[in-house]
């Protein structure tokens, strides 16, 4: 079946059967046609029978997009699922035996914090428009509607006056995002404003609660011009669209309001609360209650216990780099080396791993073709195919016997083993999985290493007056303790990361790609004014803390400050490093009654259950249960 038919039956299917709004479909429509690009381009028109299109294939379309079209992950991701929706469709009517699609893996991608205003940011935008004439009247009225109740540009323009229940108080979504409905109770400011709008407001056709002077329904660009002339004349330095009125009311139910993110979810018409947990980390307000629980040097620490409130580089011209005449099939014996590059190119810029992770992999897979080219094949070159689980065993028997790695080494090259060959054969790149039988060893759950209080500001006070970077070397390290960054998140920290205040830290790459919000301890921001007052030596550089070079602080720089530091405390049979920082962090806020939910946005985890180890650190909170008894 050619590629055209199948996308023509494909998109009638989405009309039709699953209901979807033609703007889905047009923006599926719009992805397809890049990859019908590609393959006009890269092959012949042969080729391009679904048949022919294999997993292999499709992985070097996603590289095109990295490389050549240079696509941000969030557009990739959006290619890579019209994809899925479309070859799973093959599949399930038996176009396609197998679906070369499905091993396809969504890139990893910055996520970002809501933009959204204040309160008192959105009476100035709503002060801009004085109703004069029913035109002003309607635009006073649209800029209320989003802001009072969160709905989309997308179902602001499609409301219809009998979607209001005036009487009842009551705003309903008849098809929202997903074809979903909801039902948004009027706030008073709202139902007042329609109640005007719909006795002094402009006469629309087609039973249209907006309109525009014909009568006609508004256009979407519409609302974002008029919103765009708002901002100017209220002055607000932040770009406004309707999705940020939209992060705007979301935002301040839950910060100012309390309202929990379950019911928040219900209002916005969100399938899952994994949508909506983005409003969390905009409340730095629970956060840096949370974070001022900390103890100061030479103040008496006095515990205090939280209540339980709401709260892409151009890498070619033209074509693939280093890619082969013909895709690798079973007459030809992919050589490891080259299903390594292959497997490192994947990795770097289609899932976009971070280069410390893509660099571990990569030092990992070379080692296990050093040993098996040495030991196991003797000769250079090793077919990919050739290598079983028995070799792999082999392997790892080495690491441990005569490299003497510890257990958890060997549980983290299983893991990097088992996604190589795994994309391998996913990729059918060989026939068979040599790791799938591989099995991960019994690690012991070890409790988090940190440090008591009274250590801490041995530390402290052990940076020496004399040393020409005292004030960085005491910022660094009290910033560690104060916010709990990780080792590379503080090294990458600009000063642009700081509000002009310096109420808060925005950590841009975090672990996977994460960012997050920490609001600063009231002495941190101390320590920070003397640092960038008296102890910023290069004050040309974009980076907070920089070498004696000038350069931005590298991981060996940083772990020599820790290590000065512990030499003259006298901490003998006590390690002190950045992770042990961190760990004291969130230690120090969970004895002091920070609830887990609040440490788990401080430290960026994705999942609670990587929080709960600090738990186990409170041996105090652990007595008064037993006393409970």
């Amino acid at each position: 079946m050619e590629l055209a038919l199948l996308q023509e039956e494909f998109f009638s299917h989405m009309l039709v059967e699953l209901n979807r709004s033609p703007r889905t479909v047009e923006g599926y429509g719009k992805d397809l046609r890049v990859f019908q690009r590609f393959l006009d381009e890269a092959f012949p028109a042969a080729k391009q029978c679904i048949g022919n299109i294999t997993a292999e294939i499709l992985s070097r379309y996603v590289r095109y997009l990295n490389w050549e079209m240079r696509y941000q992950p969030r557009t990739v991701r959006r290619h890579i699922a019209a994809l899925k929706s479309l070859f799973r469709y093959a599949n399930q009517q038996e176009y396609l035996r197998q679906n070369p699609a499905a091993k396809l893996l969504f890139p990893r991608f910055l996520q970002r914090i809501p933009t959204y205003l204040e309160k008192e940011q959105v009476r100035a935008l709503f002060e801009t428009i004085t109703p004069q004439s029913p035109p002003e009247l309607r635009d006073l009225t649209i800029l209320k509607t989003l802001f009072y109740s969160g709905i989309r540009v997308l179902e602001l323009v499609s409301l219809k006056k009998e979607h209001l229940d005036m009487k009842q108080g009551y705003l309903r979504v008849e098809r929202g995002k997903g074809e979903k409905q909801r039902t948004i109770p009027l706030h008073p400011e709202l139902q007042g404003q329609l109640d005007v709008y719909l006795r002094d407001g402009p006469s629309c056709s087609g039973d249209f609660l907006f309109c525009n002077l014909r009568g006609d329904g508004l256009s979407t660009e519409y609302i974002r011009q008029l919103l765009a002339r708002c901002t100017a004349l209220a002055g607000l330095k932040t770009k406004v669209t309707p999705h940020v009125l939209r992060h705007s009311f979301a935002t301040v139910l839950y910060k100012d309001c309390g309202v929990d993110l379950k019911r928040l979810s219900l209002l916005l018409g969100h399938s899952s609360l994994k949508d909506t947990i983005i409003y969390a980390h905009t409340d730095l307000g629970h956060l840096k209650k949370a974070i001022e629980v900390l103890p100061v040097p030479g103040k008496k620490e006095e515990p205090y216990y939280m209540s339980d409130e709401p709260f892409q580089l151009q890498l070619f011209e033209k074509g693939f780099p280093d890619q082969p005449a013909g895709l690798p099939g079973k007459e030809e014996a992919l050589a490891l080396e080259r299903l390594i590059a292959i497997y490192t190119d994947f990795q770097q810029y289609e899932r976009k791993l971070s280069r410390t992770t893509f660099m571990s992999r990569k030092n990992t897979l070379l080692r296990l073709g050093v040993y098996l080219s040495e030991n196991v094949f003797k000769s250079p070159r090793i077919a990919a195919a050739d290598i079983t689980t028995g070799h792999l065993r082999l392997y790892l028997q080495h690491l441990f016997r005569d490299r003497k790695l510890q257990h958890i080494s060997i549980s983290n090259t299983i893991a990097c083993l088992k996604s190589f060959f795994g994309y391998a054969s996913g990729r059918g790149l060989i026939s068979k999985n040599p790791s799938a039988k591989l099995v991960y060893p019994r690690l012991p759950q070890s409790r988090p290493k940190y440090l008591q209080w009274e250590d801490i500001c041995r530390l402290f006070e052990a940076v020496s007056r004399e040393d020409r970077f005292y004030w960085r070397d005491l910022a660094v390290m009290m910033t560690f303790f104060y916010t709990g960054l990780r080792l590379q998140e503080l090294i990458k920290v600009k000063l642009d990361d700081l509000s002009p205040d310096l109420e808060r830290l925005t950590v841009i790459y975090g672990k996977g790609d994460k960012s997050r919000v920490i609001p600063l301890h009231s002495y941190l921001q101390e320590r920070l004014r003397d640092y960038l007052q008296n102890g910023r030596l290069f004050k040309g550089s974009p980076y907070l803390f920089t070498s004696c070079t000038g350069t931005p602080l590298n991981s060996s720089s940083t772990l020599r400050i820790f290590h000065k530091s512990a030499a003259r405390a006298g901490l003998t049979g006590k390690k002190a490093t950045p992770l042990i920082f961190r760990h004291s962090f969130a230690t120090h806020l969970y004895q002091n009654g920070v609830d887990l939910k609040r440490i788990a946005l401080l430290m960026g985890h994705s999942k609670i259950d990587t929080t709960t180890r600090y738990t186990h650190t409170s041996l105090e909170h652990l007595r008064e249960v037993i006393n409970m008894l």
